[in-house]
């Protein structure tokens, strides 16, 4: 029943540009269960694409299967439709394995990060590390054409 209803979205819905932004986090809810959902983000709004119920207690309640599971489910959602994906998602989410992934499935993301990562800017300018980088408060910095490694890593 739920897939119809997503279906019906997702055919009446108009991307600009043929992009669409899908947004997905953990929530935890009053330390009974955890949901891991995956939404469609349509101006201040958010529709649930696909979305896991875990138990507060379930070890896997964070599991990066799970997270992936998600993603190629929604990707298989989106795919009759062409949409040009960019995946946002919290640091909680920032690994190296993730990035990997949505990367595989040909899509681009935009995922904070936390600052034990090394920013190398194009030609081989060396910042540091990323909590080393000040900068005043209610300021956003964005860099480009850049490298991430964690633990001698690449990243991106």
């Amino acid at each position: 029943m739920y897939m119809f209803f997503i279906e019906e979205v997702l055919k009446s819905f108009k991307a600009e540009d043929n992009k669409v932004l899908i947004v997905f986090d953990h929530t935890t809810c009053e330390d009974r269960f955890v949901i891991l959902s995956f939404m469609l983000s349509i101006g201040k709004r958010g529709v649930p694409l696909y979305y896991k119920v875990y138990d507060y207690k379930d070890p896997n309640n964070k599991s990066m299967k799970d997270v992936k599971e998600g993603l190629r489910k929604v990707k298989g959602m989106l795919e009759p439709y062409g949409y040009e994906v960019t995946v946002l998602a919290d640091r909680g989410f920032g690994s190296t394995e993730l990035f990997e992934y949505i990367d595989k499935l040909g899509w681009t993301y935009f995922i904070r990060v936390k600052g034990n990562y090394t920013i190398h800017i194009k030609e081989d300018e060396v910042i540091g590390k990323l909590e080393d980088i000040q900068h005043p408060r209610k300021f956003t910095r964005y860099f480009y054409d850049i490298e991430l490694t964690q633990n001698s890593k690449k990243i991106i």
